[in-house]
């Protein structure tokens, strides 16, 4: 598959790499352009320095810049040296003009925050938070990519502008963080990696009016930069608590008598950045922890005290009568004269009592719901560093790197609205979802000269989750099962992404060339391998000699004459549970591309694999001083999934042909049997197989 974009826009200087720019005209008192005066920006946290000159019409450009806050030096002989304060953010071209004034270069004119704060350079429409404003804008979870929620064009769920909520493109420090095969990011607010508050350092979303150095996928483009370490030590520490003195109760459990459950959550954290080597070496990392200590409302079914000790209770039609069937009754009514099951009768005595009559599958009759508090403990830890480095005192070479550590442990299936917690009062919880997901990020820029800059970034992202479970089959006979029975699974996405960026501008044109690679793979291991066994009343009735027949004519013959049934569900589940019978069997079976079968109880899993590759040009014509045209062309080539162990098949019609023979046939009245392919049939398929893909490779433009 490829996408090929093409960008045309009333714009100035492109960005890559997550980094910002700066540009303007120097002009003197009189607007007459200023032309060789050299423009120094200091980093105020680093002291990195970057130069540039004017060049005939009195412009300048400074590019990719790293965010943060610089004192701008605009100097020429026969002029008072300009001083300017102003903070770069990401991905947000700033423009600075100054106009110098006649006088000695040893006198100064000192102006702070003088640049331009709306984004006038470009037709990118988003909106940057800087540091102060990511920390004090209300966030719940504390989770960084849920500020895409307060631009203009998006959905409560993540749609932006109308595209997929799992079209949002996230990158931190340069690197891709996305889930690679989709998966939780389908709500659009998430990265595969948490994003701790007190770690970044600036978030930028674009909604729309893309360049053609922006790109991926149709959605909201998402750009988070860590923290980075400054010649001044600086730190941090927090504790945020929510308790369950501040949260209500749930009307069903109000119904139910059930107190409110416990909500006690713990986010707390410390962060520390310094220099290692003044001017030139830093660092900064971040901790953030949260434990949950809360509870989550669960609901068994359970049989009702009469039901048992073998006494089934009937409702009667008109007089809502209820009518008690005694063991022997019950024996009596059962076609093979057995009557209850002692297994069933055993196993009934184990369970709690219910609380809920009323919520029971039967309104209470034989069934009632259990209603109680489920333990849920969560335990969420977070680690980010981050390290640069001036390579030379000129600041022509910088490097970046930065990496993030998870480690998650939660109660139940974190990936499934928790199921897999405590089955029963007192029973621990009977599934625990594990992350360990990590990250890697750096870049490498080299300003070759003042008009000529390129940047290197790698990004490793491993998202990593699994979790525990067990293999046993218990039957089902209408009440909840004794024990809990989830499956054991895990998932590995590791992600290779490799960008580079280089920007040139001569005279009037600044281009800008870039490369972008993903090689990405998504293994997967289930145990969902077992057979279930259960009882349906579905699967009997109609057949010939429903259980709801006999106990209405026993009812008629000894009880009450002429009574009919209520509600003949609720009877059959009755006697289906108290005789113990099982009439359902389920399984998948899973088929390896030998025709062997995986055996109950053993994994299976898949390994594919996906590469992606993008390239595009662009070019910023200053036309005159206040119009510039930005156009550009991305091309973006797709490659076809393959599983990395050739456990891959594809049809051997194709689809498209398969689906025309149908309608052809349904046309002119042919059964489908007389097709020629009436059957759909499988060939191995993929590279590993050197058999064809899912569907053909398109490099075409």
């Amino acid at each position: 598959m490829t996408r090929f974009a093409f960008a045309l826009a009333i714009a100035t200087l492109p960005l890559a790499a997550q980094t910002s720019s700066l540009q303007g005209i120097v002009t003197d008192a009189q607007g007459a352009a200023v032309p060789a005066a050299v423009v120094t920006a200091i980093n105020k946290d680093t002291s990195s320095v970057r130069k540039a000159l004017t060049d005939t019409s009195g412009a300048y450009s400074m590019l990719q810049v790293a965010p943060g806050p610089y004192k701008v030096t605009v100097e020429k002989p026969s002029f008072r040296t300009h001083n300017t304060e102003l903070v770069l953010q990401i991905e947000t071209p700033q423009t600075l003009n100054v106009k110098l004034e006649v006088g000695q270069v040893t006198e100064t004119v000192n102006v702070t925050g003088e640049a331009a704060v709306v984004n006038t350079e470009n037709a990118a429409v988003g909106n940057p938070f800087n540091e102060t404003q990511v920390k004090e804008i209300p966030l719940q979870t504390r989770n960084v990519v849920q500020l895409l929620s307060i631009e203009p064009g998006v959905s409560s769920t993540g749609q932006v502008a109308g595209a997929r909520p799992d079209q949002n493109n996230v990158m931190l420090d340069g690197a891709d963080v996305n889930y690679a095969w989709g998966g939780n990011n389908a709500n659009g607010f998430n990265a595969s990696i948490p994003i701790p508050l007190d770690s970044v350092q600036e978030f930028r979303t674009t909604v729309v009016g893309l360049n053609a150095d922006q790109g991926y996928s149709a959605g909201g483009q998402v750009s988070v930069v860590t923290k980075g370490g400054s010649n001044i030590f600086h730190g941090s520490a927090y504790e945020y608590n929510r308790n369950t003195l501040t949260s209500a109760n749930s009307w069903g459990n109000n119904k139910a008598g059930t107190p409110r459950p416990a909500l006690v959550r713990n986010q707390f954290g410390a962060s520390i950045g310094g220099p290692i080597l003044k001017n030139r070496l830093f660092f900064f990392y971040n901790y953030e922890g949260r434990t949950d200590r809360s509870a989550v409302s669960e609901t068994d079914s359970v049989p009702s005290p009469l039901f048992s000790q073998g006494i089934v209770q009937v409702q009667l039609k008109g007089s809502n009568q209820i009518v008690q069937l005694t063991p022997s009754m019950v024996q009596a009514i059962d076609p093979l004269g057995i009557g209850e099951n002692p297994y069933i009768l055993g196993l009934m005595k184990q369970y709690p009592a219910g609380n809920y009559p009323a919520g029971g599958t039967d309104k209470g009759l034989n069934f009632y719901a259990l209603t109680f508090n489920a333990p849920d403990a969560q335990n969420y830890h977070t680690q980010v560093g981050r390290m640069d480095y001036n390579i030379d005192s000129a600041g022509k070479h910088t490097l970046m790197v930065a990496g993030t550590l998870n480690g998650q442990s939660v109660a139940g299936n974190n990936a499934a609205n928790l199921t897999g917690l405590a089955q029963f009062p007192g029973q621990a919880s009977a599934q625990e979802s594990l992350d360990n997901s990590r990250r890697l990020a750096s870049r490498y820029t080299w300003v070759i000269s003042p008009h000529l800059v390129n940047a290197l970034n790698y990004g490793y992202n491993r998202f990593s989750e699994a979790a525990t479970g067990n293999t046993t089959s218990y039957p089902t006979f209408g009440f909840t099962a004794l024990q809990a029975t989830p499956r054991a699974s895990r998932t590995l996405q590791p992600l290779h992404n490799i960008n580079d960026d280089l920007t040139w501008t001569k005279g009037r044109h600044t281009a800008q060339f870039g490369l972008s690679f993903r090689f990405a793979q998504f293994t997967s291991l289930s145990y969902n391998n077992v057979e279930s066994f259960s009882f349906s009343r579905n699967t009997l009735l109609g057949l010939g000699n429903d259980i709801d027949n006999a106990v209405t004519s026993y009812i008629q013959q000894n009880i009450v004459p002429g009574a009919t049934l209520a509600n003949s569900t609720y009877v059959t589940n009755a006697f289906g549970a108290m005789f113990g019978m099982l009439n359902n069997w389920g399984a998948t079976f899973h088929y390896l591309v030998n025709g062997q079968t995986i055996p109950f109880g053993q994994p299976f899993g898949t390994n594919f694999v996906e590469n992606e590759y993008e390239a595009y040009a662009q070019d910023t014509f200053k036309v005159t001083r206040n119009f510039t045209l930005t156009y550009g062309l991305r091309y973006s080539l797709y490659g076809v999934p393959y599983e990395k162990n050739g456990q891959q098949v594809v049809p051997e019609t194709p689809l498209s042909n398969y689906f025309a023979q149908r309608v052809y046939a349904q046309e002119n009245g042919i059964p489908n049997s007389a097709l020629a392919d009436s059957l759909v049939t499988y060939k191995l398929g993929g590279p590993v197989n050197h058999g064809p893909g899912y569907y053909p490779l398109d490099p075409k433009l």
